[in-house]
């Protein structure tokens, strides 16, 4: 199978890209739930998110610390789980209207010793040996007497979930990706993100703290502790989980037509880390899996996603207006509408053909002109020996008219 390498433009037709199942974190940023949060302890009431141990929500406390997290939402009946006061501290959600507080370090003397975990399902298995990017986003509260590093998320198979005390810490798991450095902005969501190869069979993520407490360090404030207590305790917020295969590729959307100076979103609103371009830019104009644009000409926006090391990828899309001379891609305008390039995508050579008379002009990512050959047969062959693999735009145009048409070119490695 040929391998083609994606640069600042897609193909035009995007193969097994599956959008429905971009982040395989089923209710992502807390949105769904079943019943609005009235109380402590109620991460239950959120779709597919739960404590460590489903059957302890809400907790026994007469029975153990039972370390489930508080589910907060617009919804809820009291000020307490209703953002932005109560347990949110001045917090609004990331995005959407929920978000959870977990209780990440309590050592307390009167209080015991703690911690707050929420689980969530994927939407499918993991497959062993594939790379994953993992991120979610963080804020400490400022009910706190400490911060504290090493919160971290542990994805696996279910074993986790056997556990008989969800509230104790459960450092018998190592999770793929936590923090190294003490989060203490409480005003910021903080991510955390990084990279892992999974085992295959994984179905659940957890999020947490599973470091005991030699292996956590702490920042200590002066916030007044529990009546009777001696002893330490941090919360944060969680908002916007995140979990992709490496090789899934970023989708900008489908090309489209608008009137000039309308505005349009642009990409899908997921938490990752996401570059927008316009294509020849070097300089991003924005950030963030969707960006909202008023164009007043004819653009292509490019997408840069940068979340698994050297793995890179980029999507396009065409904001064309209405009345532009220049053709939408794959269209003609001007005198001939029967042009057609092929194969694509292409290797060592590209055939054009019903565009005698015409100049074909290939254009890289960054604006420069890749070679410029005029059509003079029926049928032209052009040579593409020697160019570097990835997907261009190819310019089709009338010398009588300036009429263009723009066509996507793939250009697979010699």
């Amino acid at each position: 199978m040929q391998k083609f390498i994606f640069i600042f433009c897609a193909l035009l037709i995007r193969v097994g890209v599956s959008h429905a199942q971009y982040n395989l974190v089923l209710n992502p940023s807390f949105e769904e739930h079943t019943h609005c949060p009235d109380n402590d302890d109620e991460a239950k009431y959120c779709t597919y998110w739960s404590s460590l141990d489903t059957s302890w929500s809400p907790p026994d406390w007469s029975h153990d610390l039972a370390g489930v997290p508080e589910y907060c939402h617009i919804c809820a009946t009291d000020v307490v789980t209703r953002p932005p006061f109560g347990y949110s501290r001045g917090h609004y959600a990331r995005t959407g209207d929920g978000l959870m507080r977990l209780q990440t370090y309590w050592s307390m003397s009167n209080y015991g010793y703690a911690r707050d975990y929420v689980q969530g399902h994927l939407s499918q298995f993991l497959l062993a040996g594939t790379t994953y990017y993992l991120s979610f986003y963080v804020a400490l509260t400022t009910n706190r007497i400490c911060a504290n590093d090493k919160i971290g998320a542990y994805v696996d198979d279910g074993t986790i979930d056997t556990t008989r005390h969800p509230g104790w810490v459960q450092s018998q798991f190592t999770p793929q990706v936590y923090c190294n450095s003490i989060i203490t902005d409480t005003v910021n969501w903080v991510r955390v993100q990084g990279v892992f190869t999974a085992h295959g069979g994984e179905k659940l993520i957890t999020i947490g703290n599973f470091f005991d407490k030699e292996h956590t360090n702490l920042e200590m404030y002066v916030d007044t502790p529990l009546a009777g207590a001696t002893g330490f305790y941090s919360y944060y917020l969680v908002d916007d989980v995140s979990l992709l295969d490496c090789d899934t590729q970023p989708f900008a959307g489908n090309d489209t037509t608008i009137v000039p100076g309308d505005t349009i979103t642009l990409g899908r609103t997921e938490q990752v880390p996401f570059y927008w371009y316009v294509l020849g830019g070097t300089t991003p104009i924005d950030s963030g899996g969707s960006i909202r644009v008023h164009p007043t000409v004819r653009t292509t926006y490019v997408v840069k996603q940068a979340m698994c090391g050297d793995r890179i990828h980029y999507d396009t899309i065409v904001v064309s207006m209405v009345g532009d001379t220049v053709a939408a891609v794959g269209n003609v305008a001007g005198v001939n509408n029967n042009y057609s390039v092929y194969p694509n995508p292409a290797k060592g050579f590209v055939s054009i053909a019903n565009a005698q008379g015409c100049t074909a002009t290939l254009i890289k990512p960054d604006g420069g002109v890749v070679l410029q050959q005029p059509l003079s047969n029926k049928t032209e062959t052009v040579s593409i020996s020697g160019i570097a693999a990835g997907v261009y735009e190819l310019l089709i145009t009338e010398p009588t008219t300036g009429y263009r048409t723009v066509q996507r070119l793939v250009v697979m490695e010699q």
